[in-house]
């Protein structure tokens, strides 16, 4: 008695059978499927949980692959929209530098502004773990500057500019520092956002908005502001400007003569800093293909040992709808069926959990200067479910051969 399977509950109605609008309109072959898919809860689970995780790291992968893409367009495409910049001394004459630019064939248009690069943190302090590396830009011209550099609010996601009274932070700095934008002064727990731009003395700055900006920690604010906060007049150090000409060589001797002509500190080509940064990117891309060719690999796996276990523990029931005579064909779509519904069950709580997996990934990839978004595009979640999909049909037809030799003779075998 103890070597005999135990007996095979009392049958019960399914869900389905509950809702008869439903149930009268399904075939009878979708009726035994309903019945097995629900039947066997232990099996159901399991199906939906594996394939669930492998759709759930495919898309993870593209997701990574759509968020690294939207730094790229967004930081150098949609935000920065200038090839050259440059940092003046003591000694440039901007004045000749603009009337130089503006009788030049080689620039489109070019702007001065203010930039110093230096600590901030919430504190007050020069040092402790509050203290981040920042940029501190200031413009004289909102709305000049605005067609260089496009701002954007993190929230509402519509263009802004920079405020007359007040500053815009990058969402990566207010994440890091806590800091969300009140009425007038950005709060993080009564204290305020303590800027450094060329000694250790620290100046209060209030916050008027978060901005997206996916590489570097900066501050935006107009030059009026700027004497308010620091004291003294913003010096205009620093200028920004679009060529004519697309060429790298020509940009750059282009930078060379007016590095010479008007001993400027350094020069910085935005192609240049566009490349570098992709080269590092490039590095995520091959981490992303692996994980999305491993997890396909791994929704085969799960499937195909799954299947095999499904057809092992039912084989005298599959022998036995071969001797009340389905053909071959009838017979696979007895198994397949199942398979496919749960394949697709699978896929879709798979989706959800690939949205919350991304996020963490995200998260846990994040540098100092640079920030990725949760970005999935909507074409990566019908791919995910597509390569799921797809190995599970090539599941199937690897399973083909084995239906067809199960033997009907297994029916008439008794347990003893």
């Amino acid at each position: 008695m103890l070597l005999r399977p135990k007996s095979p509950k009392n049958g019960k109605k399914v869900i389905l059978e509950r809702i008869g609008f439903i149930w009268k309109r399904m075939s009878f072959t979708g009726k035994v499927t309903a019945r097995n898919i629900l039947r066997y809860k232990k099996r159901f689970f399991m199906t939906v949980i594996g394939i669930a995780g492998c759709t759930a790291l495919i898309l993870a992968g593209f997701g990574i692959k759509n968020s690294v893409a939207t730094v790229m367009v967004g930081q150098y495409e949609d935000i920065l929209a200038y090839d050259i910049s440059g940092m003046f001394t003591d000694r440039s004459d901007k004045d000749a530098f603009k009337k130089e630019c503006d009788s030049s064939d080689m620039v489109e248009n070019v702007y001065i502004d203010t930039q110093y690069g230096g600590p901030a943190n919430i504190d007050g302090a020069s040092s402790g773990s509050s203290n981040k590396n920042i940029t501190l830009v200031s413009v004289d011209d909102a709305d000049k500057y605005a067609e260089f550099v496009t701002l954007t609010d993190h929230k509402k996601g519509n263009k802004i500019k920079i405020p007359d009274d007040g500053a815009l932070i990058s969402y990566k700095m207010a994440k890091d520092f806590d800091i969300s934008v009140g009425v007038r002064a950005c709060v993080r727990r009564g204290h305020s956002l303590y800027v450094s731009i060329s000694d250790d003395k620290y100046y209060e700055v209030e916050v008027s908005g978060i901005i997206d900006m996916y590489v570097g920690q900066y501050v935006f604010m107009q030059d009026d502001y700027y004497e308010k906060c620091f004291g003294e007049t913003a010096p205009r150090n620093s200028f920004i400007a679009n060529l004519t000409s697309t060429d790298m060589d020509r940009q750059q001797q282009f930078g060379s003569d007016i590095m010479k002509k008007f001993n400027m500190e350094s020069i910085s080509y935005f192609s240049g800093i566009k490349d570098n940064f992709g080269d590092l990117i490039a590095s995520l891309n091959i981490i992303t293909v692996v994980l999305i060719v491993s997890a396909a690999l791994l929704a085969f796996v799960v499937l195909y040992n799954l299947i095999n276990v499904n057809i092992s523990e039912r084989i005298r029931e599959i022998a036995t709808i071969k001797v009340l005579g389905f053909y071959d064909n009838e017979v696979e779509m007895y198994v397949y069926r199942e398979n496919i519904v749960l394949s697709i069950i699978g896929s879709l709580v798979g989706l959800v959990l690939g949205v919350f997996l991304h996020r963490y990934i995200m998260n846990v990839i994040e540098m100092d200067d640079v920030i990725f978004p949760h970005k999935i595009f909507w074409y990566s979640y019908f791919i995910s479910v597509a390569i799921t999909i797809i190995f599970g049909l090539m599941v199937n037809l690897a399973m083909k051969k084995r239906l067809k030799r199960i033997p009907m003779v297994e029916s008439l075998k008794s347990v003893e």
